[in-house]
């Protein structure tokens, strides 16, 4: 016989025991295989968990971030994210790719939170997932009709080719996985014989990855300076709401 303390609330178990009671019934917890074993009258038996699910739902956790928040495992496979305001949501691991798995509007203010139905939001943001661009794949086939820019180049200016600079393994690796993403997306073409030669540069960024950049030094100084800047971001945002 064991006593166990009965609470009213929401939890990822139904029951939790403790060291004594699983010596009493000679309990075998094996975290690796995720199973336990145990004597019964007619024998040795075993319960094992679902090890796709488990590991799926850690996934998804670590891809949302788990700072501030608390992560929990439900029934179904599911995993229920709470922020530090308390506001909960479940995800299905099976229902969501994890590479596009997000918590929106968790840095939002507490008032803009309380205007908002949580899982409606949560189910327009899923039947859409097509309108987000997550990756380069995602944005191939964009016409030149549609957004086109072109450098105001000073003629008079001789074209520039740069000295080939050497670069280490780890960033030429960095490099070419970059670029096969944009020619793959159809972003750049190859030039054979370019009358501008730029050397690209490798910024490391905080989360150890590398970011991608072009020594346009030489392209600046040969394009005239525009008196005229771009207007605000907010500005551009309230003027084409509605449209």
């Amino acid at each position: 016989m064991a006593n166990f303390l009965i609470i009213n609330g929401p939890f990822a178990y139904n029951v939790v025991m403790g060291r004594p009671a699983m010596n009493d019934l000679d309990l075998v917890v094996s975290t690796k295989a995720l199973a336990i074993k145990f004597f019964t009258p007619k024998g040795t038996d075993c319960v094992k968990g679902e090890q796709h699910s488990a590991r799926r739902c850690y996934k998804e956790a670590l891809k949302i971030g788990l700072k501030g928040k608390k992560v929990n495992m439900v029934s179904g496979g599911e995993v229920r994210v709470t922020n530090n305001r308390g506001v909960s949501h479940d995800l299905n691991p099976h229902d969501m790719d994890c590479d596009r798995a997000t918590s929106p509007a968790d840095e939002l203010e507490d008032v803009v939170i309380s205007s908002l139905d949580v899982e409606r939001r949560l189910q327009v943001g899923k039947a859409n997932l097509d309108v987000f661009a997550w990756n380069h794949g995602d944005m191939m086939g964009i016409k030149p009709r549609i957004m086109q820019h072109r450098l105001n180049v000073n003629p008079n200016y001789k074209p520039v080719h740069q000295k080939m600079r050497p670069m280490m393994a780890e960033r030429y690796a960095a490099l070419k996985e970059e670029v096969d993403k944009l020619l793959a997306s159809e972003f750049i073409r190859e030039a054979q014989y370019p009358t501008w030669v730029a050397n690209p540069v490798l910024v490391k960024k905080k989360n150890g990855k590398w970011r991608t950049c072009i020594d346009f030094t030489d392209l600046n100084k040969a394009c005239p300076k525009d008196s005229f800047p771009l207007p605000r971001i907010d500005q551009l945002v309230d003027a084409t709401a509605g449209h």
